[in-house]
């Protein structure tokens, strides 16, 4: 009777863990990518009270704004959408490091929906300046695939803060005569009286 008793024990643990199982996504499986955009790269300026434009207001470069919603489907290991999986365990990082966060400054907009999804279109609470794309992350490993998104910000070293050594680096780029994209805070090809315009609105913000 004993022997009998742990079987049915182990078999109902067995079957415990394997739903535990399907509820935590396969990484070969999840996506991000752009949900309405099928274009070249998309700039967003972010800024470290979160206060930027939001994901539907990116630029395209040259012709104006894009949406740049960005969406991740997880699913796991029996290709079955994992539903409810909490947004705090969901962010946005840059590939080359150069995208600095806030305090959950990239979370998705919401847990994921019956079909597995979560979207990204609130502004980040960010600084700094990648060119190199982002990733989405999902509990610390990143899902495929890179996403073309540029984003560069008024707090341009990256420390979390608008303050008079970005208006000095800005300075430099805008004088120096020569592109930079860290400067270009529209994201329109050129650093310009417009780009002053957002450095001096965005003055001493910082994470909230």
């Amino acid at each position: 009777m004993g022997k009998i008793m742990m079987i049915a024990v182990l078999m109902v643990t067995l079957r415990s863990g394997t739903a535990a199982i399907a509820e935590v996504p396969y990484w070969e499986l999840c996506t991000a990518t752009f949900a309405n955009y099928n274009g070249g790269p998309v700039g967003l300026m972010v800024l470290p009270n979160g206060e930027g434009p939001p994901f539907t207001e990116a630029s395209d470069g040259y012709s104006g704004t894009v949406d740049g919603t960005i969406v991740a489907c997880l699913y796991d290991v029996w290709a079955n959408p994992v539903v409810g999986y909490p947004r705090e365990d969901m962010w946005l990082e840059s590939v080359d490091g150069g995208m600095a966060l806030c305090s959950a400054g990239s979370i998705a907009d919401t847990d994921t929906d019956a079909t597995g999804a979560t979207t990204w279109t609130a502004p980040m609470s960010a600084g700094g300046t990648s060119e190199a794309g982002l990733v989405a992350m999902i509990s610390g490993d990143a899902i495929c695939c890179t996403i073309d998104l540029l984003v560069n910000s008024p707090d341009i070293n990256g420390d979390l803060e608008v303050s008079l050594t970005d208006v000095s680096l800005f300075a430099a780029d805008y004088y120096s005569g020569t592109y930079h994209f860290r400067s270009d805070l529209d994201y329109n090809g050129v650093a310009s009286i417009s780009d002053v315009a957002i450095l001096a609105s965005a003055y001493i913000t910082r994470c909230p």
